[in-house]
């Protein structure tokens, strides 16, 4: 085995070396910048161990996701497109508006070049990831709703082959269904007016049309939704999300964390009617948005169930879970025992230089609802009733951007959001932010700064800094405050995180790039006595270096190496992990095949060393895997096109050295793998 390890290892270096010369596709570029920018999200979320079972990112990709063709249309961009994903300033977005208010639509990007803010390198950066489809009319006659209609079925299946301990006949408290995931998902939309949705999903180990689930599936989803006719921008009916002002009351953009960038809004994007496979992160309900292009008003109202426990007082104990997980005996006695009644409206006011916004939000728990009893969770929502209100507010000052967000809750306690953006020169953007989240306030819909806003203060800083034509420095700087204990930190605390970000463009198509990051944050450690917990400071250093090269015109690949040291200065020991992995992908234009594999070695000696990468998966996907042990993995997926029909199919394996057992509890396998297979039909009419 260590001689096939290190004959692997030579092969994918070799590769490494003789692609140096190679190119990477613009579009590809783009599409990496946007996992990156959620893959920071993640590894700041995963950090708060109380935050790790409400991330679930399957819909946020398909609602960032482009066109058909992978492109966006320049006449109709919308603001958190332009700045997030295709690294528009704000100086470049509103002098791109003020042309087209102007000039009209424009009919060929070559008219970037007469936009103010606008350099030939934008241009060619920009190009590939452009169209200038024109506008569409938004007054039009009922009998044009159906016309252009589009239809999408998309059907999943997916199952761990190996068999886990859950499903032993002869187990207490086992899973009561069978290991197979089944999902599917129909949309209709006509003319960018009308959308209709309905989505279903049972997880592994659920039961389907029997037992505790006689209804069927596990998770219904629904949406009906009318949009632009008139001063109606949307109304819908059944499942749809919220992004309000910076997301301190309500908002679950994922779009916003450190590393990512000097964009660090978030933005309001209104109402968005969803049909997610997921089980959180949704409104449930009605909502209408009436405006024009200076006024938007905003009403809501959702009706949700919650899983949890009930006391023996009647008493709901948290927290609200969004998992969905309807597996066990245990788990089913738990569902759907809490109802929340919800309804809010926000109002906002746009000018061409500055943006103003409000919003109030109440909600109502039948049952008094505590959410946990540990000191650390002394100022969590206690009670019947909650209410929020806030006040954001966005001003262009010629190339510098202010925003921020004030916020209360009915404790009454504040949470404050000031942030600043500078267009220096095309070579150099620098962002700052402000925070402070008090212990006691809550917002149990809302979202703060790469985590929940509760219990912190800080100033986060960042600069983008383009050294050559083909060097660009990112470097950024977090420090914070956490005033209360947090979860396994049994005294109030301090974080401070510094990271670098080299990208350096070798050819055209050829892309290097070096993450450093360096966290310092304090954790408990056993007293030398050991008789209670002490804080200790724990540094974490990390490494990402990757190339990302095209050798031909159908084939691409990606090499990276990662790197994570965890070092206790008090207790002078260190601990190291690493993981190097190489992707493929290659596309056979006949007969419109395209294949993506991945391999993986990894060493890491505990869980706290591991390391996370993102990996290909079929459609409307998104995988983040944890790579910890020792061992190696590996990734193929297949996508195949006929006319109206793709189908995906995706099989992953993890093989582990020294280990005879993967996982643990219900989901242990005896063996060294765990191997995962998917399989997706997606008809598009």
């Amino acid at each position: 085995m260590r001689r096939m390890y290190k004959f692997f290892c030579s092969v994918l270096l070799a590769l490494c070396l003789l692609s140096a010369e190679a190119q990477v596709d613009s579009l590809l570029q783009s599409a990496e910048e946007l996992n990156d920018m959620l893959l920071n999200y993640v590894e700041t979320i995963l950090d708060d161990e109380e935050q790790q079972e409400s991330v679930d990112l399957s819909d946020e990709l398909s609602e960032l996701e482009a066109s058909s063709d992978g492109r966006w249309s320049v006449n109709t961009l919308s603001y958190e497109v332009a700045l997030n994903i295709l690294h528009l300033t704000d100086y470049q977005y509103y002098q791109l508006q003020v042309y087209i208010e102007k000039y009209g639509a424009l009919v060929t990007l070559n008219e970037l070049l007469a936009v103010e803010g606008f350099t030939y390198e934008d241009w060619l950066r920009l190009r590939p990831l452009l169209v200038t489809t024109p506008p569409m009319q938004r007054r039009q006659p009922f009998r044009h709703f159906f016309k252009r209609a589009r239809q999408t079925l998309l059907l999943r299946y997916g199952r761990v082959l190996e068999k886990q301990a859950g499903y032993d006949a002869e187990r207490t408290n086992g899973y009561l269904g069978s290991p197979d995931r089944l999902a599917f998902r129909y949309q209709f939309t006509s003319s960018d007016v009308f959308s209709l949705g309905l989505a279903a999903e049972k997880d592994a180990g659920e039961q389907l049309f029997k037992g505790a689930q006689r209804q069927g599936f596990d998770h219904y989803s629904f949406s009906m939704a009318l949009k632009n006719i008139g001063i109606l921008k949307c109304a819908a009916i059944g499942d749809y999300r919220l992004n309000l002002g910076q997301g301190l009351v309500v908002g679950s953009s994922l779009m916003s964390g450190k590393g990512g960038g000097v964009g660090l809004r978030k933005f309001s994007s209104g109402v968005k009617p969803v049909t997610p496979l997921s089980e959180g992160l949704f409104f449930r309900g009605a909502a209408v948005e009436l405006g024009n292009a200076n006024y938007t008003g905003t009403v809501f109202y959702s009706s949700r169930r919650y899983d949890g426990k009930i006391n023996g007082d009647g008493t709901y104990e948290g927290p609200l879970s969004q998992v969905g997980y309807h597996r066990t005996a245990n788990e089913c006695a738990k569902m759907n025992v809490l109802r929340n009644h919800l309804v809010g409206a926000d109002f906002r006011m746009v000018r061409r230089l500055f943006r103003v916004g409000a919003r109030v939000l109440w909600a109502y728990f039948p049952r008094k609802v505590i959410l946990g009893d540990a000191v650390y969770q002394q100022y969590n929502f206690t009670g019947n009733y909650m209410f929020n209100a806030s006040v954001d507010y966005q001003c262009l000052l010629r190339k510098v951007i202010l925003f921020g967000e004030l916020a209360m809750c009915e404790s009454p306690a504040w949470a404050c959001l000031q942030g600043l953006q500078w267009h220096v020169d095309p070579r150099l953007q620098v962002a700052a932010l402000f925070r402070h989240f008090s212990p006691r306030y809550h917002a149990l819909y809302g979202s703060g700064f790469g985590g929940k806003a509760q219990n912190e203060t800080g100033v986060y800083v960042v600069a983008d800094v383009v050294v050559g034509k083909r060097l660009n420095v990112l470097l950024y700087h977090d420090y914070c405050h956490y005033p209360w204990l947090k979860y396994q930190v049994d005294a109030p605390s301090s974080r401070m995180e510094t990271g670098m970000t080299l990208t350096l463009d070798i050819r055209r198509q050829t892309r290097l790039k070096w993450l450093y990051r360096r966290l310092q944050r304090e954790v408990n450690r056993i007293s030398e006595n050991g008789y209670w917990n002490v804080l200790m400071p724990k540094i974490t250093h990390s490494i990402k270096m990757g190339i990302s090269y095209q050798p031909l015109p159908v084939l691409s690949m990606k090499t990276e190496l990662d790197w994570l040291l965890n070092r206790y200065p008090n207790e002078k020991r260190t601990r190291q992990g690493w993981l190097f992995y190489q992707d493929v992908n290659v596309t056979f234009p006949k007969p419109n095949l395209s294949v993506k594999c991945r391999l993986a070695f990894f060493d890491t000696p505990s869980y706290d060393e591991r390391l996370y990468a993102y990996e290909s998966d079929v459609l409307y996907a998104f995988t983040v895997n944890s790579y910890y042990g020792r061992g190696c993995r590996a990734v193929l997926v297949l996508k195949y096109r006929w006319r109206f029909l793709d189908v995906w199919v995706r099989l992953a394996q993890s093989y582990y050295f020294y280990s005879d057992k993967v996982g643990s509890g219900l989901t242990q396998i005896n063996g060294h793998h765990k191997t995962e297979l998917r399989l997706q039909c997606c008809f598009r009419l």
